[in-house]
């Protein structure tokens, strides 16, 4: 059933009692505007209907996003049986819907794990897995159950595609390159635990000067200029490269979670040559 579409999905909440409401509601809409919740809005309120299956390929035609995949065939990633697709993490959100977008097509079972901001959307709320990077006590908990519908999701024989850096990729200015932030073993003990197999995913280039400057002097920032980070692909090829399928035997042999962890990084970071890793977007 496809749910009833809101089209301003996205807003802020301010209050400032000191000031007229007139004055806060001008405040309330710039900050949307600075953040990209106005231009989020404005395209989901003229995408077609759309399921959850199909909204994240619906979602990307709506924002003429294409994706280039290259590396290994599609014909090898297996259609049944609990599978998880871990990838880099350089923009933020946009690689989640290309994630959702091409498995989706593949199999009728995939679930992302995402940020917790896009349960706001309707399409979402059911399949998608919410997590929170950076959660407060509350989120804890909410953090907790999107761990254990992960691992139901597998015990069932789906997909679960995740980005184990949990934030988005900043510019390491020493060694001039975009890196991803430390990968959690909780991804690793996940697919351990649930016997999947995985496939991991490379995203080449990343967001632009202006945001890896701001991730270096403010990191709260970067985090809330998530969305116009997404909304400025618009237009926008992005490349990516599918790795072959790693069998669960294989990360079972290895004595712990952060050794399995550091493994499928490795085997991630292959996909993308060295000189892909700089920004290249706005």
């Amino acid at each position: 059933m496809i749910p009833p579409r809101n089209p301003a999905v996205f807003g802020l909440k301010v209050r400032i009692r000191q000031l007229p409401g007139p004055v806060v509601d001008a405040i309330r809409r710039l900050l949307d505007r600075l953040l990209g919740f106005t231009a989020f809005n404005a395209i989901y309120a003229r995408l077609p209907p759309s399921d959850t299956d199909n909204f994240a390929a619906t979602l990307l035609a709506g924002m003429d996003v294409r994706v280039e995949w290259d590396g290994a065939p599609k014909e090898t990633v297996p259609l049944t049986g609990p599978l998880v697709v871990v990838a880099n993490h350089p923009f933020g959100m946009v690689e989640g819907m290309a994630l959702g977008a091409f498995f989706s097509a593949l199999r009728s079972d995939v679930s992302v794990m995402v940020l917790h901001l896009l349960s706001a959307i309707p399409e979402y709320r059911e399949r998608l897995i919410f997590v929170e990077p950076r959660p407060s006590p509350k989120r804890r908990m909410q953090n907790a159950a999107g761990w254990m519908k992960a691992l139901r999701w597998l015990g069932d024989g789906g997909v679960v595609a995740v980005f184990p850096a949990g934030l988005v990729a900043r510019y390491d200015w020493r060694r001039r390159k975009l890196v991803d932030r430390p990968w959690s073993p909780r991804v690793a003990g996940l697919i351990r635990r649930s016997g999947a197999t995985v496939i991991p995913v490379w995203f080449h280039g990343g967001n632009g000067w202006l945001f890896q400057v701001l991730g270096t002097v403010a990191p709260g920032l970067q985090d809330a200029l998530l969305m116009r980070q997404m909304v400025n692909k618009r237009g926008a090829t992005l490349r990516a490269a599918l790795g072959t399928p790693i069998a669960p035997e294989r990360l079972a042999a290895f004595p712990d979670d952060a050794a399995a962890i550091a493994f499928l990084r490795a085997e991630t970071e292959k996909l993308g040559p060295d000189g892909a890793t700089r920004p290249s977007f706005r």
